[in-house]
This record gives C-alpha cells, structure tokens and sequence, in this order.
C-alpha cells in the first residue's frame, strides 16, 4: 500500500519529479495502492519512506478529493471489537474494559451505548468546532482520549498538536506536488 506518513522531519530532501508522481498517484486512484505493483509504473522518492497507511496520507487524500471527515476513525459506528466471550466493544483498544462494552453477539447492541459513538463528531465538540481543521482532522481517538484524560469524550492536546502538525505537513506536500505540476506544463 502506498500512503504517505509524516515522520517529524520536514527537511527530507524530495525532488520535482517525486511532487509530481505524488500528484499523478492522487489522480490516478482515489484509493492508496501499492506503488510497487507490477500493474503501476508510478514510482518516486516517496516510496522510501511513506509506504504504510497513514495519517498524512488520508488528509492529503482528504483534500486533493476535497472530502470531510467529522469523526477521527469508526469505532463504534461501523467498526466494533469482539471478545471470545462474545461482548462487543467500540474499537480493539477498549477490548476487556466492562464499562466500554456496548453490547454482545447474544443480544446485539446497546443502542443507547453506540449511540455516544455516532453523535460525538468535530460539530458538537466544544474545542473541535472551532478549529479550522476540523474536517481533516475528524478529531481525537476515543482511547487515547481515555488514557490521557480518564475521559473518552476529552480531547487529548498532544494528540491534537500532533495531528495539526500532519496536516500542515500535508498541505506542504499536496502545494508543492501542485505548484511541480504546474510549472511541468
């Protein structure tokens, strides 16, 4: 799978041509492929060092396909974790915790549990709502949240920095893969 990441050093040293790719790879496919493959001839320097899914590589497909995201990942809405006892929780991390259990395969869903998951979007969140990234950002992990915050519904700031920085990294990279292809033709 070809998906760009940001590894925290904005001095990588990435020709015109790599820019251009990047660009080329965008328009090829609205889906992150494996570049290498035999069937894609579209190769660059990005290769090296973006090749797992990744963060930046969904907020620069976010925007080169002008998309909104208003949620940070699917857990609890069409992402769930099972345990062998058949209990359901809202993503893997939450796995074994009792008060995260939001329903079993023997009963279903407690859709007043799942429901937190499907209303708690970038909209309704105080500090989300205001930010000019919100729809590139989805906002913060519900775990994460919990680990920093003792709180699921508290956003965690270092993950929030963390995922400003990588979307102005990707706004880097998508302008200059812009700007290569412009001055190319």
């Amino acid at each position: 799978m070809y998906s760009p990441s940001y590894t925290g050093n904005d001095k990588i040293d990435y020709s015109n041509d790599d820019y251009i790719n990047l660009f080329k790879y965008l328009n090829y496919s609205s889906n992150f492929i494996d570049v290498n493959n035999k069937n894609n001839n579209i190769k660059s320097k990005f290769t090296k060092y973006y090749l797992i899914k990744s963060e930046l590589a969904e907020i620069i497909k976010l925007i080169h396909f002008s998309e909104l995201t208003t949620h940070n990942c699917g857990s609890g809405l069409g992402y769930v974790s099972i345990d062998v006892d058949g209990n359901i929780y809202p993503c893997q991390r939450f796995t074994g915790m009792d008060d995260y259990k939001i329903g079993d395969i023997f009963s279903g869903f407690d859709y007043d549990k799942r429901f937190i998951y499907y209303s708690y979007d970038v909209n309704n969140n105080e500090k989300c709502s205001n930010c000019w990234a919100r729809y590139l950002c989805g906002g913060t992990c519900f775990y994460g949240n919990y680990v920093f915050n003792n709180d699921k519904m508290k956003i965690n700031e270092n993950e929030c920095k963390h995922k400003m920085n990588i979307i102005n990294r990707s706004f880097k990279i998508y302008l200059k893969s812009m700007i290569c292809v412009e001055n190319k033709n």
